[in-house]
């Protein structure tokens, strides 16, 4: 049948229980017109509103564009164009809907659906099948969707369960619960949030882009973006062109690769990590395999390293707490930089151009640098460049080599009995640790990403947890370091000291002696003999025997002898050169207390130098000790006025 009546009054047409499909579009006329094979059961003006029911066949429908449309109950596909609202339910085959001018609602539909020029707002209740929708400002999808869903030119979306592929462009927003595979985005997206994705995620040109996402069970990759947030990445994970973007990641079990970010935050990376052109900070927790980091401008901080490290370019601060493999180490060193790390196995340190550190490591393999004293396999380095305001301290299991342009200002090696078996144990019960804080600062980073803490700083804390706790490891390696070298140095202890282009080598034997003749000479007058053999040792690194220890009240004096007695047991003094004669001063007078206080502190620093050096050059004077052992402290205490 075909009929075609007046429609002047007509505003809305209602549309149920057809047996197959139905077919609506938009005239210019200001009339009805339906057609249908069979005989349509009611067909019934009422007001403002034609009830059509009961087609046993195909429907279709001519109504004016200002006429909305309400069908429900429809067993074959839904097509509908040009009119005003749609509202569809119940509908067992595809829906198409083409330049709606109105809003668009549909409550199920059990196979796909396709939009296009939608210019209300969109609700779809269900989808069975495939979603294609483009060209319209917001669509709403809270139920599943079966297959996949391609939107484009969309302004905001929000939409359930996906059960396939999700795929956007240029679509400003989007709000996700699950995706069952891969999401793909391509277009100035600007918002992104999503539950789990089971396949990958591909974001491209994401300009300033914030991303938030739970997990990601494949590989992420996004080119730019502003904030990017995730949970748990199963893949790899690469980022790029993103120089503003602010990187914060729970776990990615892949490998992670950024070229290009504002700053980066990570709990553990299972394999490798390549991070570029940082222009902040990089907070890295556990790394399972190997790590490279070229290029930041900020402060790194890395927790542990699994397999190698290299890290160059870097302009802050940095703070390292293990490293299973070898270490390649650029960095500036500020001035008021501490850095302690545990190397497992060989470590490169490059200097920059001027360095102003101190360098002081356990090395179980071989040590070799710019005028640096040759050594024995398991020594312990004291090194110091410039002024030495930088702190750098090494346990290396390896070999150790320092790259510069010039040698240290002074440098001392000595031999230890440094047990590298025990540094092994202790290294595998130290990454231990360390694997343990990374799962705490995962879980952290994941309560900072669902919104219960903030990331940044709770982060940050986390991390500084675990390299204070690898400074408190790498300091009891240190004390058990010098404990076993102060036990080799019974046996065969050698020390090897560098001052300005100059070297003495001496053994133990011989810096206890210089202490016991220092200690003597001090009970016998020569006032400041002690202090200043201490604070010569102490500028060279050179410990002192744990045994040694000046009483906590000051020795009774011994009574003079008579002057017969005095001559019987004074030993001669040896011949000095006439050299030295011309530098020996008579020896300097305790000074009193009262003037002592009256001095400024400048001025009495000064002089404590000053007696340091009489006391030693008399020392040298009254044969306690040798000439090359006085030139090599007087060397050390010039090294510490040089200091000043």
């Amino acid at each position: 049948m075909e009929q075609t009546f007046p429609a002047e009054a007509i505003r809305r047409v209602v549309i149920s229980d057809v047996s197959d499909n139905l077919s609506v579009e938009g005239w210019s006329q200001q009339a009805i017109k339906v057609a249908c094979g069979e005989t349509i059961s009611q067909l019934v003006p009422e007001g403002e509103t034609l009830l059509i029911s009961g087609c046993d066949d195909s429907l279709k429908l001519w109504v004016p564009y200002e006429v909305s449309i309400v069908a429900h109950r429809i067993q074959g596909d839904v097509e509908m164009n040009n009119v005003l609202h749609v509202e569809v339910a119940a509908v067992d085959g595809d829906i198409a809907v083409k330049d709606l001018n109105g809003d668009l609602r549909v409550d199920h539909c059990a196979s796909d659906i396709t939009l296009t020029n939608i210019k209300g707002n969109v609700s779809l209740d269900s989808v069975g099948g495939d979603l294609v929708a483009k060209r319209m400002d917001i669509l709403q999808i809270p139920g599943p969707i079966g297959g996949d869903a391609v939107l484009s030119d969309v302004r905001s979306l929000r939409v359930g369960p996906v059960g396939g592929d999700l795929a956007l462009r240029d679509v400003q927003e989007c709000i996700a619960a699950n995706v069952g595979g891969d999401l793909v985005s391509d277009g100035n997206i600007a918002t992104l949030q999503a539950g789990s994705i089971d396949g990958d995620c591909t974001l491209k040109h994401a300009g300033n882009a914030q991303i938030q996402l739970s997990v990601v069970n494949g590989d992420f990759t996004i080119d730019g973006g502003s904030e990017v947030k995730i949970n748990y990445i199963a893949g790899d994970a690469t980022f790029s062109g993103g120089a503003q973007c602010v990187i914060a990641l729970f776990n990615v079990d892949g490998d992670f690769t950024v070229v290009g970010a504002s700053s980066v935050q990570v709990g553990n990376v299972s394999s490798d990590c390549t991070l570029r052109d940082i222009q902040g900070d990089v907070t890295l927790g556990a790394i399972g395999s190997d790590v490279t980091i070229m290029g930041v401008v900020g402060d790194v901080q890395l927790a542990g390293v699994g397999g190698d490290a290299t890290l160059e370019g870097i302009g802050g601060r940095v703070q390292i707490a293990s490293v299973g493999g070898d270490l390649s180490l650029k960095a500036a060193f500020a001035t008021d930089e501490e850095t302690h790390v545990v190397v497992g196995g060989d470590a490169m340190i490059q200097l920059p151009e001027s360095p102003n550190l101190t360098i002081s490591a356990s090395v179980g393999g071989e040590i070799s640098g710019r005028s640096i004293p040759a050594s024995r396999r398991g020594s312990v380095v004291n090194l110091v460049y410039g002024e030495g305001l930088a702190k750098l301290t090494l346990q290396v299991g390896g070999d150790l080599q320092i790259r510069s342009n010039e040698g240290p200002r002074n440098s001392s090696t000595s031999s230890s009995a440094w047990g590298w078996e025990s540094f092994e144990q202790d290294m595998a019960q130290f990454s231990m640790e360390m694997g343990r804080l990374g799962e705490e600062l995962g879980r952290t980073i994941e309560n900072a990403l669902r919104g219960t803490a903030p990331v940044g700083q709770d982060i940050s804390h986390k991390v500084e947890e675990q390299l204070r706790r690898a400074h408190l490891f790498t300091q009891k390696q240190e004390q058990k370091a010098a404990k076993l070298a102060r036990q080799a140095s019974k046996q065969a202890g050698k020390v090897h000291v560098r001052i300005n282009d100059r070297e003495w080598r001496m053994d133990d034997d011989r810096i206890q002696r210089m202490i016991d003749q220092a200690s003597r000479a001090a009970a016998e007058g020569v006032y400041g003999a002690l202090d200043a053999v201490e604070q010569a040792l102490r500028n060279l690194h050179i410990p002192l025997p744990p045994k040694y220890g000046r009483p906590s009240t000051p020795p009774t004096p011994p009574t003079p002898p008579s002057p017969a007695e005095q001559e019987r047991m004074q030993p001669p003094v040896p011949p000095v050169p006439p050299a030295e004669q011309e530098r020996m001063q008579p020896p300097v007078p305790p000074v009193p207390p009262s003037l002592a206080e009256q001095t400024p502190g400048e001025k009495k620093e000064a002089a404590n130098i000053e007696q340091e050096r009489e006391a030693i050059l008399r020392m040298i004077a009254e044969g306690r000790i040798t000439p090359e052992e006085g030139d090599m402290l007087l060397e050390a205490l010039a090294d510490k006025e040089h200091d000043k």
